[in-house]
């Protein structure tokens, strides 16, 4: 017998079978195919009872071992005796072949389209790796051999009358021998490098493995236990040369973000962590600061932080380090600028100041100068604040408060990254007064008007009354009016403004100014109805009528007018809205003009020309409506599609009609919803992720229309993509069977056109490490079928999951929730002892098993391996009971077909058919055969035979031995045979005489 060793190959898969295949399928051996019976060997491995020849003729060498360096199950190689020869134990992912009983004949092969012993391998590994344990008996040593090559390769190279040579295929090779004559105690580790002898890219890899190294050599008993066999590559770190060099803006508190890109290859620690590291300000690593960190086997980027206070520098530099095994990668290649900014303003001490007047200049200095900023206040110290109506945006700002109080300004300024530092802050105290009723007055000398109040905040400490006859001042103090209230009374016609000026806090605010009219006559507007006016491009004057009351004397040729004040109830440079030729109490029918800007201080007097006097106001403010509207909440929203957000409503300024619009561009381009949206209200609700912008169109009785401000709505793309449970378990796979089977999704992604579906299915123990894609469908529904195809070579296994992706956008789908069974065609018959017959006797019932539902048809042949012929009437049961009616040594087999009709045959049983169980053919006490120690003896002294041959047959039917015999004479044969049953026939010419002896 040839020396049986396994070459284990390893085929290097990385993901989906158009990926570079460049890791060893099933290193660890936790999966097996046929574990338990004499043919079991790891997935995608062989041993000899899966080779050619003679090799499937000698006992199981391969066993599942529980004893494992890691996981469950490690690979169990064991040299054994058969026949008075060591079957050396071994395992491969070639082929083992024994194409004669001659051990030097043996070889393992790797030969493309050899389905099931090649294996597919394009890396350039640095070495093999793998963890062993040895028990040598006498002089024996383990070997594992592994060669990278392309077209075929066999081991051993040297060429033999079974294969040629194909050295020049070899790209490199990994060879190990075992110390012979020694045990391991426990788990070891190897590490075989590979030798390269070309720079040619490998197709495949051929690994072989053994117990016993010497081919023709060898020691039953012998074991190797082999576990966690990879191909190392050699880790390489870097770090991208495209990280940005900013500049990065960071503060004392605030840190900026920073991407790490970095390209990692080679075999790294399942665990390992690969870390960003910022240097000093100079580039140098001697004390790095970690920024960031990623748990990863393969190429990525880091989500790194630059940290809050790192100082000014413009020579920083990034690097990345790996924590499995530990590398320092070369750094980014360019200088980074980072700058600590700050800023602050001055004076920064507090300030006490009159309600709209401005205070002492502030200074904002920034130690960068900031791309934009932001002067803000609060009415709490320490915030939070608020920008100023009108924005103030310039290095410096002059505070100014209508109201009093106490004000909190700091200024934001802006950096990119986005960065906003708030300065320090300065307090604004605001003291204010005014006074009331505000209305102007029309008075006759010498005659009081209305009592004016003063309101203080806080109260002042003392008030001084004034009055000027320009508006604005200067002013004169109104001798012994010191008091919260005064009554006017001028001995002097003219126009007065009246004021009050008190002191508060030491800082004296100057109030409101009343407009006091002094003359021989006096005019009283009257109350003025129809506020508000409703105003828009189409719209016309307003009409308003303007009754006043008059005392005194008025010339014939006095005029009365009417004016409109603007907005903030100022006749300083009034509007004239109407006339009346009149010398006493009128009405005027006066037009406030279409185009007079918005405003709800508005007032209307009477002034009249001889003489010359300016009536009191009406007394109330007036409201004056240039169309407008504004939709509330302002805040941006985010929501998911076809969700409901929070509800915006519109307040237009005049009654009338609305029309919702939204568009995909910011300022541009609405459009109405469909339906239409016409309420003052409506809730966002978008069935496309996308970012939106809504506004309201108002529609007024003149059919002008307002645009509203617009709201930002975001919305967001659903995120589960879930696998249906898949029926059909267990899926039946054999060569033919192209098992059918359609995967349900269902996902709240909308996805978007040119979307790629694909279901993916996992390795036997439901990880998705390397998933293999089982079917694809081009589609944008949420929900769906992909009809998919379980591989015919998919592996045993009770744990497989199916998934769905999608690629637009790309989502991995949650896998099905119930693990599937994946049963290959595999069959076996027992018992597979060799049965020894006479002729016509029934032997021991074989039967026959299948993993799947099959037929049955039981075979023969006199020719070990083919030309097998069916029975005569065929045997069709799963049993079969053996019965020959002639002399021979015959196979048995059982040709099973499942229900797609692949086939497969059960192992060959041994069948020998003798005449008797005793020497026939001539009488017995002719011829003796019998045993003397090892020496098998014939002794022919009492028979006359012509030309006799012996043939000694184990009870597997092979020959042991064939030798002529000396014709009346005792023949000895030294044998090393091992005990048990052999068949001797002896053949003279056309005579057989058969019998049956036991060596024991």
């Amino acid at each position: 017998m040839n020396k049986i060793f396994y070459t284990l190959l390893f085929l290097l898969c990385i993901s989906l079978s158009s990926f570079a295949q460049t890791a060893i399928p099933n290193g660890s051996f936790e999966t097996w195919t046929n574990a338990g019976s004499s043919t079991a060997q790891p997935t995608t491995w062989s041993s000899n009872k899966t080779g050619t020849g003679y090799a499937t003729l000698g006992p199981q060498t391969c066993f599942q071992n529980t004893a494992a360096y890691s996981g469950n199950y490690s690979a169990k190689i064991e040299s054994e005796s058969y026949i008075g020869q060591v079957v050396n134990g071994s395992l491969t992912t070639g082929q083992v072949n024994a194409p004669s009983t001659n051990k030097s004949d043996g070889y393992i092969s790797s030969v493309p389209g050899n389905t099931g012993h090649i294996a597919t391998f394009t890396g350039r590994p640095d070495s093999l790796i793998f963890w062993y344990q040895y028990t040598s008996v006498s002089s024996d040593y383990p070997t594992v051999e592994a060669r990278l090559h392309v077209d075929t390769a066999y081991a051993p190279e040297t060429t033999n009358s079974y294969h040629p040579t194909t050295t020049y295929n070899i790209i490199a090779r990994a060879l190990w021998q075992g110390p012979a004559s020694s045990s391991t105690g426990g788990w070891n580790r190897v590490a075989l490098p590979f030798v390269y002898v070309d720079g040619r890219t490998p197709q495949y890899i051929l690994i072989s493995c053994t117990s016993s190294g010497n081919q023709t050599g060898g020691s039953s008993g012998s074991i190797l236990l082999l576990d966690d066999m990879i191909a190392y590559y050699i880790p390489q770190l870097a770090t991208s040369t495209s990280v940005a060099t900013g500049p990065y803006y960071v503060t004392a508190t605030a840190s900026t973000p920073i991407s790490v890109p970095f390209t990692l290859t080679g075999t790294v620690d399942s665990n390992n962590v690969v870390t960003a590291q910022l240097s000093d300000a100079n580039g140098s690593f001697a004390s790095p600061v970690n920024i960031g960190t990623l748990t990863t086997m393969s190429s990525g980027t880091i989500s790194a932080i630059i940290p809050a206070g790192t100082a000014t520098g413009t020579g920083y530099r990034v690097r990345v380090s790996s924590s499995g095994p530990v590398i320092n990668a070369n750094d980014n290649g360019s200088n980074i600028t980072i700058d600590l900014v700050s800023n602050s303003i001055a004076p920064a001490t507090t300030q006490n100041i009159a309600a709209n007047t401005n205070g002492t200049l502030l200074t904002v200095t920034e130690t960068v100068a900031a791309t934009s900023r932001q002067w803000e206040y609060s009415t709490t110290s320490g915030g939070p604040y608020a920008a100023f109506t009108t924005a103030q945006t310039g290095t410096t700002y002059a505070p100014n408060f209508a109201t009093a109080g106490t004000y909190y300004v700091v200024c934001v300024s802006s950096y990119p990254g986005p960065l906003n530092i708030t300065s320090n802050q300065v307090q604004v105290n605001v003291v204010s007064n005014s006074i009331a009723p505000t209305a102007s007055q029309s008075l006759l000398t010498g005659v009081n008007g209305n009592v004016l109040t003063v309101t203080e905040t806080p109260t002042g400490t003392s008030r001084q009354w004034a009055s000027s006859p320009t508006s604005g001042g200067p002013y004169t103090n109104i001798s012994g009016q010191t008091g919260t209230a005064y009554v006017p009374n001028f001995a002097t016609a003219g126009t007065y403004y009246v004021v009050c000026q008190s002191t508060i806090d030491g800082i004296v605010a100057t109030s409101n100014e009343v407009e006091i009219s002094v003359g021989s006559a006096t005019i009283t507007t009257q109350p003025v109805s129809g506020s508000p006016f409703l105003f828009s491009p189409s719209a016309p004057a307003a009409s308003v009528s303007v009754a006043y009351v008059t005392s005194g004397t008025f010339n014939g040729i006095n005029i009365f007018t009417a004016q409109l004040s603007d907005a903030t109830g100022s006749f300083a440079t009034p509007t004239f809205i109407g006339t009346l030729t009149s010398t006493t109490n009128g009405t005027i029918s006066a037009s406030i003009p279409s185009n007079t800007p918005a405003g709800t201080a508005y007032r209307i007097r009477v002034v009249s020309s001889s003489p010359v006097i300016l009536g009191s106001d009406n007394g109330t403010n007036l409201i004056v409506d240039q169309f407008n509207n504004s939709i509330a909440p302002t805040t941006t929203q985010t929501i998911p599609y076809s969700t409901n957000g929070t509800a915006l409503t519109v307040t237009p300024s005049q009654p009338g009609n609305q029309s919702w619009k939204y568009s995909t561009t910011s300022g541009s381009g609405y459009v109405p919803f469909v339906p239409a949206q016409t309420g003052l209200t409506y809730t966002p609700n978008f069935a496309l992720p996308g970012t939106y912008y809504v506004v309201c169109v108002s529609y007024n009785q003149y059919n002008d229309s307002v645009t509203s401000n617009q709201v930002e709505i975001i919305v967001q793309n659903g995120t589960t993509l879930t696998t249906l449970d898949v029926s059909g378990s267990p899926f039946l796979v054999s060569d033919s069977a192209n098992v059918q089977v359609n995967i349900n999704y269902a996902s709240d992604v909308v996805f978007n056109a040119g979307d790629t579906l694909w279901a993916q299915l996992s390795d036997n123990i439901g990880g998705f490490t390397n998933p293999v894609v089982i079917g694809t469908l081009a589609s944008t529904s949420s929900n769906g079928t992909i009809a998919a195809v379980i591989p015919n070579t998919t592996a045993a296994g009770t744990q497989y999951l199916i998934r769905v992706v999608s690629s637009n956008p790309a989502i991995i789908g949650t896998p099905d929730s119930n693990s599937l069974t994946v049963i290959p065609f595999a069959v076996s018959v027992a018992p597979a002892d060799t049965q020894v017959l006479i002729r016509n006797q029934n032997g021991n019932t074989l039967t026959a098993s299948s993993s799947q539902p099959s037929t049955y048809n039981w075979e023969y042949t006199e020719i070990s391996g083919s030309n097998y012929t069916a029975f005569n009437p065929v045997q069709t049961d799963s049993t079969y009971t053996p019965n020959f009616p002639n002399v021979n040594t015959y196979y048995v087999v059982c040709n099973v077909t499942n229900a797609v009709n692949a086939s497969l045959l059960t192992p060959e049983v041994v069948v020998i058919v003798n005449v008797t169980n005793a020497i026939t053919g001539i009488p017995e006490s002719t011829i003796k055969a019998y045993w003397d120690n090892s020496n098998f003896v014939v002794d022919l002294t009492g028979a006359k035979l012509n030309t006799p041959v012996i043939q000694l047959v184990d009870v597997t039917g092979q020959v042991v031995l064939k030798a002529p015999l000396a014709n009346l004479s005792v023949n000895r044969f030294a044998t090393q045979l091992p005990q048990g049953v052999y068949v001797f026939r002896i053949i003279d010419g056309n005579q057989n005489y058969t019998g049956k002896t036991n060596k024991k």
